[in-house]
């Protein structure tokens, strides 16, 4: 049986402190999936206490940190000789960093290595970008590189050795083959509809039609119905990390469904709820959600990860042209025409990005979204269905039970509303197969 242990148990076992207080060790190295400044909301990171822990029984030895969870660029000092990198979300973004002058009779004994010349020193003016809003604000005594590289065969084969002319390789095709293989066999190509438009998590306000959101509230109403309750008044509230990405302009096929909208929560709710009571749940789950977060220390959070917990940052269909790669170990190059995409900054500055980018606008948005339908025209309705995704019974309960209605609600209340085989990962394709059928046959890519 596995068990998993909080760090803070972890660190106090005397296993844990041998092994930290070995003679030979050259750096400590942590690895988890956690993100690494401190006080990120929700997430309450392990890092800290780990780096505190380790700082204190070995101040001599330097601590280097891989983390993630919020799917951002971020790179943290925690202090002279310990930081910590996040790179990114899966298959968006490569993570490099170089460490230089650490101190260690084991390494002094070793072969010289070739010295890079011209890798960067972290203490040389090394960002070109003019921008005095992201200051480096942390020092560290080693010589440290750090790049956050745009996944992309581009930037693989600029960085790669060899020539990029001969790139590909046989093994490499023959995988290309395999993956192109089992995605028709299942049926991953299979267009559902041609959209319109493309709908973005945070490019756009919230409500504009532009916003993925908005496009969740409209698919919600016309989908997320039960034929035998289809004339009674709805309520349907969807958290809004139900969706995981963007969706592009162009064929909406099942591979999009799941980048989309992975998650297959089916639909529940509790019948005829008094509307006096029911249009009051989404704003008492959003101000839930809202205090749970600032009741978090968030003094050393930048506002951009204040949304951390969804996959709010550039999407590749922003990138319509990829721009000329710079050196990994050389200055940030000028391009031409700098498109959108990641523009960091962290606690080292803004030359973190390995491709240089215009920034994308990041609007703030609501932890849930509500659809409705069937409203009386001009009115409300004097009962409602409120529909919700199963994750959510316990807060919706919680929420109508705060409203002091005359009998409470429990959870024997809620019930099934659609078969479990319609789940979140259905309502979105299933409204692009009824609203998104023009120019299905002739559906263009956007470019």
């Amino acid at each position: 049986m596995t068990r998993i242990q909080p760090a803070a148990e972890t660190i106090e076992e005397d296993w844990f402190k041998k092994a930290i207080n070995t003679s030979d060790i050259d750096i400590f190295v942590l690895t988890g999936h956690n993100p690494v400044k401190p006080g990120i909301p929700k997430a309450e990171s392990t890092f800290p206490l780990l780096m505190e822990t380790l700082r204190k029984a070995r101040p001599e030895i330097p601590v280097q940190g891989f983390g993630g969870h919020t799917h951002r660029r971020d790179f943290h000092v925690y202090d002279e000789k310990s930081s910590a990198i996040e790179s990114g979300k899966y298959c968006d973004t490569v993570g490099w960093i170089s460490l230089d002058g650490i101190s260690s009779k084991s390494l002094s004994s070793r072969a010289t290595e070739p010295e890079l010349s011209s890798t960067p020193d972290n203490d040389a003016d090394l960002a070109t970008l003019d921008d005095t809003t992201c200051p480096k604000n942390k020092t560290f005594n080693m010589d440290l590189t750090r790049r956050y590289l745009d996944w992309n065969r581009l930037t693989f084969s600029y960085h790669a050795s060899g020539s990029q002319d001969q790139f590909n390789t046989t093994s490499g095709l023959n995988v290309s083959q395999q993956i192109d293989d089992a995605r028709n066999s299942q049926n991953l190509t299979h267009v559902y509809g041609c959209a319109p438009r493309t709908y973005c998590i945070s490019c756009k306000p919230s409500g504009d039609e532009g916003n993925v959101y908005t496009l969740v509230k409209t698919a919600a109403a016309a989908t997320v119905v039960d034929p035998n309750r289809a004339s009674k008044s709805r309520m349907i509230i969807v958290n809004r990390g139900a969706i995981r990405y963007d969706l592009v302009k162009g064929p909406f096929t099942v591979d999009d469904s799941y980048i989309v909208c992975p998650y297959t929560n089916t639909f529940k709710y509790i019948p005829d709820v008094p509307y006096s009571l029911a249009s009051k749940v989404l704003d008492y789950m959003i101000d839930q959600k809202t205090r749970r977060k600032r009741s978090m220390t968030v003094d050393t959070i930048s506002s951009q990860l204040l949304g951390y917990d969804e996959c709010d940052n550039p999407s590749p269909h922003n990138a319509t042209s990829l721009p000329k790669p710079k050196s990994l170990f050389g200055r940030i190059l000028e391009t031409d025409t700098a498109t959108p995409g990641y523009t960091t900054c962290d606690d080292l500055g803004n030359d973190g990005d390995d491709t240089p980018h215009s920034t994308i606008p990041d609007y703030p948005q609501e932890p849930y979204v509500q659809a409705t339908a069937q409203f009386p025209s001009g009115g409300e309705p004097e009962k409602t269905d409120l529909i919700f995704s199963d994750f959510l019974a316990g807060r919706v309960v919680s929420a109508l039970n705060s409203f002091k209605p005359e009998t409470e609600y429990t959870s024997s209340d809620v019930t099934l509303y659609l078969p479990t085989n319609f789940t979140t990962n259905n309502f979105i394709p299933s409204y692009a197969s009824m609203a998104w059928q023009d120019n299905i046959d002739n559906c263009k890519i956007e470019e």
